[in-house]
């Protein structure tokens, strides 16, 4: 078992908190964990990589606002850097723009901009970013 431990920023129904999340993998399976309030409080997901992961807590938290990359608005990753990533890494989107290697983020890498309030943000602005390159 592989297995990983990162402190990242949250807000904690409007309270700025340090919180730690464990990344962990069971046979294929990713697992995160997240614990705040000093260990008091603790959410668990699993998933096939970790930014579905991420995905899962923030629905089952929606009161936790995820002060992180990975909860940008303009942060999705593509099918390649799931699997090669296992979802650590996605790309950081602009419309009208290809992704290239630049674009490339730390999914658990703090970032305090443009946090969307849930996944199926970054899910609609992932599609309009897709749409922008076909016009």
């Amino acid at each position: 078992m592989k297995e990983d431990i990162k402190i990242i920023n949250i807000i904690d129904n409007s309270i700025n908190k340090k919180a730690e999340i464990r990344l962990s993998e069971v046979d294929s399976i990713c697992r995160l964990e997240l614990f705040y309030n000093n260990g008091v409080n603790y959410i668990t997901s699993e998933g096939n990589d970790y930014f579905s992961c991420l995905v899962e807590l923030r629905k089952k938290a929606p009161y936790i606002k995820f002060l992180c990359k990975g909860a940008k608005i303009n942060v999705y990753p593509s099918s390649m850097t799931r699997q090669m990533s296992q979802g650590m890494l996605a790309y950081e989107l602009i419309i009208g723009t290809q992704a290239t290697r630049d674009n490339i983020v730390h999914t658990f890498d703090f970032d305090d901009n443009d946090i969307s309030e849930n996944p199926d943000e970054q899910k609609y602005f992932y599609k309009k970013w897709i749409s922008s390159l076909r016009q």
